[in-house]
């Protein structure tokens, strides 16, 4: 039990992301070997309410990550220069403090029904108690950067159950970025309101890649897009530091000339 109230590792907490999404096929091959169908192991049959609480999840862990990106991606815009050192606590933030992770964790307890409610119950509960160790580490690592600030924003606002819970689902306007950024969770819960209705999760492979294929692009336009303004940037201190070379050696020349 002690392992739960440790902080998570250097590795843990880089590979945060892609443990959630290795798990699928874990819990696939997982669910194939213990109990045997006559199903292929990444194309389960379920639906009914299996199917219908799967997609309830899904739906509502992508829309609480969207609202979070969201708010947060709009809160860096309008205080760019603040972003750094103040805690986002409105919003999103100001129901729990990991809306993110939340969402995660709804969206992939939804992905475990598919196999069954155990095998869902010990899926999700894996993975909160994964991500309770990589919250840990990051709030050390708050606490060393805000100090009392974070401490006093830890006790207004609960890590995990929110007691305003209408902050994560209304207030925001949905970013482009945020959209696209959270592509793999969107084609997850697509996925699965498709598999509901067609009986197996087959539906899933074809629209989580389509989801993770668009994140991927867009975050190589925005790399791109980064790279062109950091190549304008030094172009223009160049050029201005060329024209302040010039106007100094001009000015030089006439006090010389003044001189003589």
């Amino acid at each position: 039990m002690r392992f739960l109230f440790q902080p998570a590792t250097s590795i843990e907490y880089r590979c945060r992301a892609a443990l959630l999404f290795v798990s699928q096929p874990a819990l696939a091959v997982l669910c194939a070997v213990a109990l045997p169908s006559d199903s292929p192991w990444y194309a389960p049959t379920f639906g009914g309410v299996a199917a219908l609480v799967a997609a309830t999840l899904a739906i509502l862990g992508t829309w609480i990550r969207i609202q979070a990106a969201s708010y947060f991606s709009s809160v860096k815009v309008a205080q760019p220069d603040a972003i750094a050192d103040t805690i986002v606590s409105t919003g999103p933030f100001g129901a729990v403090r990991n809306p993110l992770y939340l969402g995660s964790l709804l969206e992939f307890a939804g992905y475990g029904c598919s196999f069954g409610w155990l095998p869902a119950a010990i899926y999700a509960a894996l993975h909160t108690a994964r991500y309770h160790r990589v919250i840990l580490r990051e709030e050390d690592l708050f606490r060393e950067s805000w100090g009392t600030a974070f401490t006093d924003y830890c006790q207004r606002v609960p890590r995990w159950i929110p007691d305003r819970p209408w902050q994560l689902l209304f207030g925001c306007r949905w970013t482009t970025e945020a959209v696209l950024g959270n592509g793999p969770f969107i084609g997850l819960a697509a996925g699965l309101v498709w598999s509901g209705l067609a009986g197996n999760l087959l539906p899933v492979i074809p629209c989580e890649a389509a989801g993770f294929l668009i994140a991927a692009l867009h975050f190589l336009w925005r790399s791109h897009l980064a790279g062109r303004s950091a190549s304008e940037q030094r172009t223009r201190q160049t050029v201005a530091r060329e024209t302040s070379t010039n106007s100094t050696a001009v000015a030089m020349t006439s006090t010389r000339q003044s001189a003589r």
